[in-house]
């Protein structure tokens, strides 16, 4: 089989599959992917969008690091700011 270059919209089709069957290659090859074989759906899936997913969690985790260490660096200036107040 030829390479396939796959759409945003087939990649797609392939998550709103993997929901629908699972991890049943074959049943989304029957129903939703005829021309790409089960070998290929399973390749993109986890090559592709099942690894971008873990890389999209990873950068939200670290999206919420950054903002503590933003919210910390704030609590810490109004810390000495009521120091100062206090002296």
């Amino acid at each position: 089989m030829p390479y396939h270059k796959w759409t945003v919209q087939e990649e797609g089709r392939l998550q709103d599959a993997v929901k629908q069957f699972g991890l049943n290659w074959q049943a989304i090859h029957m129903y939703i992917f005829q021309n790409i074989s089960p070998a290929c759906l399973k390749n993109k899936y986890y090559s592709r969008i099942h690894n971008n997913n873990a890389f999209e969690s990873v950068q939200s985790s670290s999206k919420c690091n950054e903002l503590d260490s933003v919210q910390e660096s704030i609590l810490q200036q109004i810390r000495i700011i009521i120091q100062q107040g206090e002296q």
